[in-house]
């Protein structure tokens, strides 16, 4: 003869659904807090390398640009003009840098806003479970 079998008690499913609720949450919060670990190296190391970079370049192309200024000079212009053309290259390269640097940043920040927008659908979610439970 067979085992009747039992349907699960409200109360069961109830503790359940709040169980699965809660092990779904703190999923989320572990990828969440992993994405943004993961960008916040990716920032650091991606500025570390910015800045080691343009301080490299600048370093290494001072003789090079006071050479170019000096050059134009040669050239006829006056010394002055020289080294405001050199001046204006800098600018120019500097811009060139930060736009791209910017860039980057971006990347990175559209990537963790997905994990936050998904984190902040699941503690609504919760909350209308939550109020809807306690008002009955």
């Amino acid at each position: 003869m067979m085992a009747a079998k039992t349907e699960p008690s409200i109360t069961e499913l109830v503790g359940k659904v709040i169980s699965d609720a809660q092990r779904l949450a703190i999923a989320q919060l572990a990828l969440a807090k992993d994405e943004i670990g993961k960008a916040g190296s990716r920032i650091g190391a991606g500025a570390a390398l910015g800045i080691a970079a343009l301080s490299l370049i600048s370093l290494a192309t001072v003789f090079l640009l006071i050479a170019l200024a000096y050059g134009l000079v040669q050239l006829g212009l006056q010394t002055w003009l020289g080294f405001l053309i050199v001046a204006l290259l800098l600018i120019l390269g500097a811009v060139i840098t930060g736009l791209i640097a910017r860039k980057k940043l971006l990347e990175v920040r559209s990537g963790t806003m997905t994990t936050i927008d998904e984190l902040g659908k699941t503690a609504s979610a919760l909350g209308a479970t939550d109020s809807e439970s306690s008002g009955t």
